[in-house]
């Protein structure tokens, strides 16, 4: 059972894209705004110049109720992210990913997830944020105290949330900084 695992592992993983396996013709485009909802806007582009993926990363805006109890100084710091690739497009969704991390860190802010700020909390959410929590030691994640986090937002979290869906994640920059992403991604 365990070499099977292993297997699968490793087939999802050669799916993922990564700056070494990049494909000819992409490129990426990140826009910071700071005057609008969005911090960054992620752009994917095809080698025909068509937009096939985006990624937006968003301000965390809640209103706290703060009660004195607790360090709130960790729920100041936030983003959010969504991200939406064309099917025909497997293995961007996860650079994608990393990319908002890395940015969010840059930043000095933590990404939560979007379910436990009014998001919806997908399929597709679950899986991520399942497997950045199980398998990826290069991602920083902080568990989150639900009761503070409560008190925060002034709202009862589902009992059913996912257990991925309560930390905050941030991950060093190593792709926005390599010299590779000098040659397919264009900050501006």
């Amino acid at each position: 059972m365990k070499l099977l695992l292993e297997n699968w592992r490793e087939f999802l993983n050669e799916e993922k894209v990564t700056l070494e396996k990049w494909p000819s013709g992409y490129e990426i485009d990140i826009v910071k705004d700071p005057n609008s909802y969005d911090a960054y806007h992620i752009a994917l582009y095809d080698k025909h110049n068509d937009q096939v993926g985006i990624c937006n990363v968003e301000k965390v805006d809640a209103k706290p109720a703060e009660d004195g109890e607790c360090d709130y100084t960790l729920f100041h710091n936030l983003y959010t992210f969504h991200v939406q690739v064309d099917p025909e497009e497997r293995g961007f969704g996860p650079f994608l990913t990393d990319l908002a991390l890395e940015l969010a860190h840059k930043d000095g802010k933590r990404i939560i997830p979007a379910k436990l700020v009014g998001g919806a909390g997908t399929e597709g959410a679950v899986r991520l944020y399942d497997f950045y929590l199980d398998n990826r030691n290069d991602v920083e994640k902080i568990e989150i105290d639900l009761d503070c986090w409560e008190a925060y937002i002034g709202d009862i979290v589902s009992m059913d949330t996912p257990e991925s869906f309560l930390y905050l994640y941030t991950k060093e920059p190593t792709i926005i900084n390599s010299e590779l992403a000098k040659k397919v991604i264009t900050v501006q």
